[in-house]
């Protein structure tokens, strides 16, 4: 009757499926709701006062002060997302199911065939298949006969046929009722309606499954409690202790699940002790099953039904917890909790009264456990039965109720899905109905009433999730509702002294920042520090912005204790710390392959490009260069612009520098205001008191008016003795000490120092005269002279060097309007003499053409 071949297949399928779902189970385990409902992050920006020190102004430091960047992240979630793939996943294990118990349940005997039989059209009545538009009268009526008729002809009339046959006949009828519902139902994602109004079906399926495995706990504790004792006595003190204690678990869980205490112990929750059944019950299956007359069958029972059985109990528990039906998983827990503690006072009792004298024998009576003479192993699985049922009235059948409510939480995310919030409202509603407190459709409800303008009632159905149950993301969802309104009191309130707060890293983070901005700094700094366990990237970036304000308060070392240096935000609010302590700390940053900018990474240049260190300067330059090169960024080009002009200054390449700004300034000249001003506190650093005059003037037109404006001005008015100026002198003696080394490294020193700053005319002329004598081309002369020039035009040096090279290089008529503007920087006399003299190289210079 039994072909081994088919069997054999079916054996590695249903081991195949109970290995995903155990898979799945575990993933959603860990992963629980974050794929519906993600946590994110929001990032504030903010700029904090940067003094660039320059030189000293009446015994104060002076310069310009610069906005740096702070980065502060606070968690947000978002709204629900439906995944269609777990509604998958779930239908066919149910279809799985109920495909091998129709093949399997003729195999057995008439009672247990007509109590299975009963069961399974129970079940099958609450499929609600008439909603999905399909023969509506007919339909349910249709499966339940088709069901019993096939079921009972091989089980009354063709008990020897073939297990081929049984398989081949179940599949017809589900294929056939799959294919008429995708071809005739009146409904789209006709897959996922089904799934969410039939779960009422895999969800008796796995509560009959509990009860079935509940009470085999029992039976391995007293196993090998009693096998493994010194002496009978010790091994049956040993079972009543463990067996007590897991009674007592059972109690306590089902105490905290009412909300009468608060019990809260790693991996002691209703999903191990269902995991620990499983297991038990598989490894028990032949000792109990073998006084029954189904020995045929039993492997049948035990390698293809058990597995499917459990793979769907398993994934309708897995499909609870990553598509957040809470509700759903809730009534699963109560049949968890509640069979397990009834089956097993039933077990503990019916061993007792079985084998209490031979466990003191110590006699091997685990081999005849399910034997018990005096009573029957029925009888006390009938009590077990009897108290669950018990325990579900006196919870006023709060399982099931929990169950509907989970089912219409899932019709409520469907409608969303679809987009018909009207729906999705009525489903939602009748859900909160039956589950006040269960937390999707409170949610969904949440944000349809938030988005119908109503935020009072928003909110009053995020707070209804917190009167049943802790969660976080409802919990930072309603207090980032009150910030959006600029309601800190009550946002600080929604976080503070809550049961999330003392364990949830994103709870405590935002809570931190809620102190913060009461200016309750020690608060905001116990919450960011204990927030580090779980959320330390956030929370470490955000305790090196909360040091930047407070650190001769917090004294938090900004260079140790940093876990995640790598982090963007953790290397901006670093960086700027560092610039503010003047502290040195490493360039950490490669550069996007699609030299693409992102705002987090623009700011993190920024803050150290303007840093006045002295050991980043090169490679912060090569990344602005680099980024500066594709126009994608050009949205912030002024940006970084800026910021590598004033790496430029720091790093002594003035003339580059002010060149740069001078593009920045160009770019947007009404706007410029502040560029002006920095390029006056750079030529009062250089000695050119004219220009700074006219460019604060400047800078006062295009309407900047900021304070440090006003000081400067009024510092210089009270200013004693004026001493700044340019000097590169030290510069040109470290190129000039590389003359008797490397030739190529002697050029290129001095052409740097030639390059660096025009405004000391002396020592750029003497750089320039020394690559001269050393060899380099007019034309690299020439060029470094009009660069000179174009920075420094009011040097009458440089332009009588200038005018002179213009002669070398064949270039008489720049050099003749150099001529005019050198004479208007100096005495007559001297323009005299020059001019002459250039007369004279180019009167040479004809002859020696000719």
């Amino acid at each position: 009757m039994l072909d081994q071949r088919i069997t054999s297949v079916l054996q590695k399928l249903a081991i195949a499926l109970f290995a995903f779902s155990a898979i799945f189970f575990i993933y959603a385990w860990v992963t629980g709701d974050s794929l519906i409902l993600p946590w994110d992050t929001e990032t504030d920006f903010q700029v904090r006062p940067l003094l660039l020190e320059y030189f000293q102004l009446n015994g104060k430091p002076s310069g310009v002060r610069i906005d740096q960047i702070l980065s502060w992240q606070k968690f947000t979630v978002g709204e629900l997302q439906y995944l269609e793939w777990p509604q998958y996943v779930l239908l066919g294990l149910f279809v799985m199911a109920m495909w091998l118990i129709t093949a399997t349940i003729s195999l057995l005997d008439r009672f247990s065939f007509l109590l299975g039989s009963g069961i399974i059209i129970l079940m099958i009545s609450q499929l609600r298949l008439e909603e999905l538009g399909f023969a509506q009268e007919y339909i349910t009526y249709g499966l339940m006969g088709a069901y019993f008729a096939l079921t009972y002809y091989f089980q009354a009339f063709k008990p020897h046929s073939s297990f081929a046959l049984r398989l081949g006949m179940s599949a017809l009828v589900y294929t056939t009722l799959i294919v008429l519902f995708a071809l005739f139902a009146r409904t789209e994602n006709t897959a996922m309606v089904a799934t969410a109004f039939s779960v009422m079906g895999p969800a008796i399926l796995a509560a009959l499954f509990i009860l079935f495995i509940a009470g085999e706990n029992i039976y391995i504790f007293f196993k090998v409690t009693t096998s493994s004792a010194s002496n009978g006595k010790n091994g049956l003190i040993h079972f009543s202790i463990i067996g007590i204690i897991y009674l007592l678990i059972c109690v306590a869980l089902f105490m905290e699940k009412n909300g009468d205490i608060q019990f809260d112990i790693f991996l002691i929750e209703p999903r191990t002790l269902l995991l620990c059944s499983v297991v038990a019950a598989y490894f028990s299956f032949d000792n109990r099953h073998k006084s029954y007359e189904i020995e045929q069958q039993l492997g049948l029972l035990k390698q293809v039904l058990f597995p499917i059985a459990a793979a769907l109990t398993l994934g309708l528990y897995a499909y609870c917890d990553i598509t957040g039906t809470d509700a759903l998983r809730s009534g699963l827990d109560w049949a968890i909790i509640l069979a397990h503690f009834t089956m097993g006072v039933a077990y503990f009792v019916y061993t007792l009264i079985n084998f209490l004298p031979e466990v003191l024998q110590k006699l091997p009576v685990w081999k005849i456990y399910y034997q018990g003479e005096r009573t029957a192993i029925l009888t006390l699985r009938l009590m077990g039965f009897i108290l669950f049922l018990g325990g579900i009235f006196y919870t006023e059948y709060r399982p099931f109720y929990q169950v509907k409510a989970g089912q219409y939480a899932m019709l409520g995310a469907l409608g969303e899905h679809v987009e018909n919030d009207l729906i999705a409202k009525q489903y939602y509603d009748q859900s909160v109905y039956y589950e006040f407190y269960n937390f999707k459709a409170n949610y969904g409800l949440s944000r349809l009433l938030r988005e119908s303008g109503k935020p009072a009632e928003s909110r009053n159905q995020l707070r209804s999730i917190f009167r049943g149950q802790e969660h976080a993301k409802a919990r930072i969802k309603l207090a980032n509702s009150y910030a959006e309104s600029d309601d800190i009191y009550r946002e600080l309130t929604t976080l503070q002294q809550t049961p999330e707060a003392t364990y949830n890293a994103e709870v405590q983070n935002n809570l931190a920042l809620a102190h913060y901005r009461f200016e309750s700094y020690d608060s905001a700094y116990k919450y960011l520090s204990k927030s580090r366990a779980g959320a330390s990237i956030v929370s470490e970036g955000n305790l090196a912005a909360l040091n930047y304000d407070v650190a001769s308060l917090i004294n938090f070392d900004t260079t140790a204790n940093y876990s995640h240096t790598d982090n963007i935000h953790v290397k901006i609010n670093r960086q700027a710390l560092a610039n503010e302590q003047k502290l040195d700390i490493p360039f950490n940053y490669s550069p996007a392959p699609d030299t693409l900018l992102v705002r987090s990474e623009l700011f993190y240049l920024y803050n150290a490009a303007i840093t006045q260190g002295d050991t980043q300067g090169e490679k912060v330059l090569e990344a602005l260069n680099y980024y500066l090169e594709n126009p994608k960024n050009e949205q912030y080009d002024s940006f970084l612009l800026l910021a590598k002009a004033i790496l430029l200054y720091d790093e002594g390449m003035v003339n580059e520098a002010f060149k740069t700004l001078d593009i920045v300034i160009a770019r947007s000249p009404i706007s410029s205001g502040f560029q002006l001003f920095v390029k006056a506190i750079w030529c009062f650093d250089q000695g050119l008191n004219e220009e700074t005059v006219k460019y604060v003037n400047e800078s006062k037109a295009r309407a900047y008016q900021d304070e440090q404006l006003y000081e400067f001005i009024e510092a210089v008015k009270n200013m004693r003795q004026y001493t700044e100026g340019a000097d590169i002198s030290q510069a040109l003696a470290e190129a000039k000490s590389l003359q008797n080394g490397d030739s190529t490294a002697y050029a290129n020193a001095l052409t740097r120092v030639a390059s660096m700053n025009a405004f000391d005319a002396q020592s750029t002329l003497t750089a320039i005269e020394l690559l001269e004598k050393h060899g380099a081309s007019t034309d690299n002369v020439y060029k470094l002279l009009q660069e000179a020039v174009s920075i420094n035009n009011k040097s009458p040096q440089l332009l009588e060097a200038y005018i002179y090279q213009c002669v070398e290089n064949g270039l008489s008529s720049f050099g003749r309007t150099a001529l005019d503007k050198y004479s208007t920087l100096v005495e007559y006399e001297q323009y005299f003499e020059v001019a002459k003299t250039f007369n004279q190289k180019l009167e040479a210079r004809r002859n020696n053409n000719e």
